[in-house]
């Protein structure tokens, strides 16, 4: 995988693609009517809801967008998208780290449970200025900073095509080579 070029790797999908279509991604549709049930029926983010000496508020819910999987090389990466220039805020960066923090230990151990080998490339945020790579004038890919705190994330801006590349995993296999 080493060498070959974006461009390249592009046109062997299209042909493969277009000869063998594959099934539908299981991305469906987001069901707006559920986040809007979540957020009317679910417990509170505030502290101080106390019932029968149980706190019930600190609570959040999160959706994360994308979990890539290449079943053939077992890889998988988180990915959480920001649209528009969004930032990544502080209660949903606790949550993405220690769901990250949870999955880095786990994939160090499956092995040891006699499961097969899962190389974890992280929980990553795609932020972008407009809503797609294509249409946006920047593009920006964070990271968690293992060496730091561990909640921190080391954000850098990257091309379209260095975001193609990490959305479709390529950096990983290039890196397993």
């Amino acid at each position: 995988m080493s060498g070959l070029d974006s461009l390249y790797i592009l046109n062997q999908m299209r042909h493969f693609k277009s000869h063998d279509p594959v099934r539908a991604e299981g991305i469906g549709s987001r069901d707006l009517d559920t986040s809007k049930y979540i957020r009317d029926y679910g417990r509170p983010s505030k502290r101080g809801l106390i019932v029968d000496g149980i706190e019930l508020g600190a609570f959040t819910a999160n959706d994360l967008d994308w979990v890539m999987y290449d079943y053939s090389n077992q890889t998988v990466r988180l990915i959480e998208v920001k649209t528009r220039g969004a930032a990544f805020r502080f209660p949903q960066s606790q949550t993405w780290a220690l769901l990250d923090n949870m999955l880095r230990v786990g994939a160090l151990h499956m092995s040891d449970h006699g499961l097969p080998i899962v190389r974890y490339g992280g929980l990553c945020v795609l932020r972008l200025e407009s809503t797609t790579p294509e249409n946006s004038e920047w593009i920006r890919w964070a990271e968690r900073d293992l060496h730091r705190s561990h909640t921190n994330w080391r954000e850098s801006e990257i091309s379209r095509e260095e975001a193609w590349r990490r959305i479709n995993m390529l950096d990983m296999l290039e890196n397993a080579s």
